[in-house]
């Protein structure tokens, strides 16, 4: 289920790289997205310690050579949170390493769009929200396996759901005589628990009231709930028993007791409490307790999370009764495992001996059928499979039923009453034997996962157009021997440097390195091999066989052997010649107008100061050796940052920006300017730096 709206943490300490992913979140129509930035760790630990944050999006570059230990923190402090990493070139390695560390996304940076970071936000954060329910439903099944008592179980039971969903609060009721008291709880304040503990209605004189059939009158949703008095005509009644809200506030502006079934005392409403969850615990004839669920803010659920917990619910139901009367059927537990692992969106139980299968109601329900329609035999499950997974699917089924696997798992597509094809996932296992070893009876559970496939689909399609797009993207990966000989060398490079391959894997990089760099750049080559810093980016000049001078930016690190020992250098190169050339005409015209009255300051696409003249030394107090080299947005004060962000994200969209702004000199002396921006572009079109002309308002030109 695509949810309403995700709210999105970016972590990257380029302004312009994260105003780009603000503006293309700005125009993605199909989710809403609310978006907070942070430009360095400690900003972004800070600003997680708020509980709405759905997303990351961490830049691997934000740390320099510690990306790493960038993202283990960051990961380490939002366990509950999906998070996807973008990467830039030489930085595939770091990648992986991330992927393996629960990275649940990458994206390439420069090749960022709408519907390619949509579906990589919705598929990351559906990955996440699946991972999050089946470690729940694990943890769960090994914590009721455990050897505990009553109490024990339950109090670990309501942490392992906190810790996951993270809820304000949780709590679980049990029968004892005729009331459902609170059992255990978290996160409730005493007033709550002691002013809600009790169900049982009473009279005047302090006895309980009953009903015509002489049960207890149990008050308030949890008594619905317990005595099964719910309406599935109203949506916030599930078929399943459950009664749900996201909001507490609308639901009683909205309805009526008659509507919600008798009197309702509204105290979670009172304490804040407005996504509000009530999920039946039952065991094999009838409910037991129920389990709460409560979060002070609005939209916490989703159907599909219900269905989760009252699958749950039903087996957590089942293990509490174990607890209380032991010696419980081993299959019931072996049965709970399953019902727990597949979230309980649907469950059969297939009697090989007769072919009888008793297909669950969830089941029937996710494939739109009632109960009654669906036949109980093997010859209904094989009608409805896709021709084209028969019989895959049945061979896999088979392969466990003789012994050749230690479980059934298949995803397979099953056509609905509409006609229409679902992808599910079906998990089964044998849990009974007769007496001479022959299955008699397999358990399993089905998960639909058609929201799944069409975003992996999605996801495929635009992966595909990334490495296409890598085809065009003039990076060249190399390997350099400890020796400094080339030992894989791509076209691109031979082409550039006017050389055969075979003739480049013949010399060594010091050889077509100017002379001026080549020293200096194998130092650092050397330095990687005796020091903790294993690899480093640097820009050089390399010299063709015609003598034309080239720009490259080169990402090194180092590759180690299977004993940790030194094998040799991966090199990532970038033709940056005509991005050299370009800065080096725009330091030139900038220089030129260095006696100009108005101050010029250029602009790199990072925000990092190119060119500051004397108008702008005069202007502002602060002259070129100060400025030239540090990030802009470091001079400025809150509000100076806030007129340059809006200026940036003005100039990157329509190439210019014209604004009348106040700003500060370094004396603290406030200047009122006339602002103009302009985009500065290679002669190929590409965006190259930011030009920007302020003229001090009122001031009288010299003669």
């Amino acid at each position: 289920m695509i949810p309403e709206q995700l709210s999105i943490l970016v972590v990257e300490c380029d302004v312009v790289e994260s105003g780009i992913i603000q503006d293309v979140l700005s125009k993605v129509g199909l989710v809403k997205f609310s978006v907070q930035t942070a430009t360095h760790l400690e900003d972004a630990l800070e600003r997680l310690k708020d509980k709405r944050i759905d997303v990351v999006v961490l830049d691997m570059g934000l740390g320099g050579g510690e990306s790493l230990t960038t993202f283990r923190e960051l990961r380490k402090a939002a366990p509950g949170v999906a998070l996807i990493i973008l990467i830039g070139p030489g930085q595939d390695e770091q990648a992986v390493v991330a992927m393996r560390e629960g990275a649940h996304q990458w994206l390439l940076k420069g090749e960022i769009t709408g519907s390619v970071l949509m579906r990589v936000l919705l598929y990351a954060f559906e990955c996440h929200r699946t991972e999050i329910r089946e470690r729940l439903a694990r943890q769960t099944l090994e914590m009721l396996n455990r050897q505990q008592n009553l109490e024990e179980t339950i109090l670990e039971f309501l942490r392992l759901v906190k810790r996951a969903i993270d809820f304000d609060a949780v709590g679980i009721r049990l029968r004892d005589g005729d009331d459902f008291p609170y059992y255990q709880t978290i996160g409730f304040s005493e007033a709550f628990i002691c002013a809600e503990r009790f169900l049982c209605a009473k009279d005047r004189t302090g006895e309980v009231l009953r009903d015509d059939v002489g049960d207890p009158v149990l008050e308030c949703m949890c008594g619905n709930i317990l005595r099964g008095r719910t309406n599935t005509v109203l949506p916030f009644f599930t078929d399943g028993g459950s009664f749900w809200t996201n909001s507490t506030t609308k639901l009683l502006a909205g309805t009526t007791e008659k509507d919600r079934n008798g009197r309702t005392r509204n105290r979670c409403h009172r304490e804040g409490y407005e996504s509000v969850a009530l999920i039946p615990l039952r065991n094999a004839t009838e409910i037991i307790g129920l389990l709460q669920l409560n979060d002070q803010r609005t939209n916490r659920f989703t159907p599909g999370m219900i269905q989760f917990f009252e699958g749950l619910g039903a087996s957590v139901g089942i293990a509490l009764q174990h607890k209380k009367a032991e010696g419980m059927l081993r299959d019931s537990q072996q049965r709970l495992e399953f019902v727990l692992q597949g979230g309980g969106l649907g469950s059969w139980d297939w009697y090989p001996q007769t072919g009888d299968v008793a297909y669950s109601e969830l089941w029937a329900a996710m494939l739109d059928y009632s109960p009654e329609e669906v036949q109980p035999s093997v010859d209904f499950f094989k009608q409805h499979l896709h021709p084209d997974d028969l019989p895959s699917t049945l061979e896999r089924l088979m392969a466990h039923v003789e012994g050749r696997t230690l479980i059934y798992e298949s995803e397979h597509r099953l056509r609905a009453k509409s006609g229409a094809w679902k992808w599910v996932r079906d998990r089964g296992r044998i849990v009974v034997r007769d007496q001479d070893g022959r299955p008699s009876r397999v358990a399993g559970v089905v998960e639909d996962i058609t929201t799944r496939k069409l975003v992996e689909s999605a996801l495929r399609e635009s992966r595909a157009n990334l490495a296409r797009a890598e085809l065009f993207s003039h990076m060249m990966v190399t390997q350099i021997g400890l020796d400094g000989r080339w030992l894989k060398v791509p076209p691109l490079l031979c082409r550039l440097l006017g050389y055969e391959e075979a003739e480049l894997l013949a010399l060594r990089i010091q050889d077509v390195l100017h002379p001026d760099d080549a020293e200096c750049d194998w130092w650092q080559y050397q330095r990687i091999l005796v020091s903790d810093i294993k690899s480093f980016s640097t820009e050089k000049r390399f010299v063709a066989r015609n003598g034309r001078q080239l720009w490259l930016d080169a990402s090194v690190s180092l590759v180690t052997d299977d004993r940790n020992q030194p094998e040799r250098f991966l090199t990532y190169l970038r033709d940056i010649t005509e991005h050299k050339q370009a800065e080096d005409r725009i330091r030139m015209q900038a220089e030129s107008l260095d006696l100009a009255h108005d101050a010029i300051v250029v602009l790199d696409l990072s925000g990092r100061i190119l060119s500051w003249n004397g108008g702008a030394h005069r202007l502002f107090g602060r002259s070129p050796e100060e400025t030239i080299g540090q990030e802009f947005i470091r001079l400025l004060s809150e509000k100076e940052t806030g007129q340059m962000r809006a200026c940036l994200e003005q100039t990157l969209r329509t190439g210019l920006c014209n604004r009348r702004l106040e700003k500060l000199t370094r004396a603290g002396v406030k200047v009122e300017v006339q602002s103009s921006w302009r985009l500065l572009k290679s002669q190929g079109g590409l965006p190259q730096a930011f030009l920007i002309v302020e003229t001090e308002i009122g001031q009288t030109m010299p003669d």
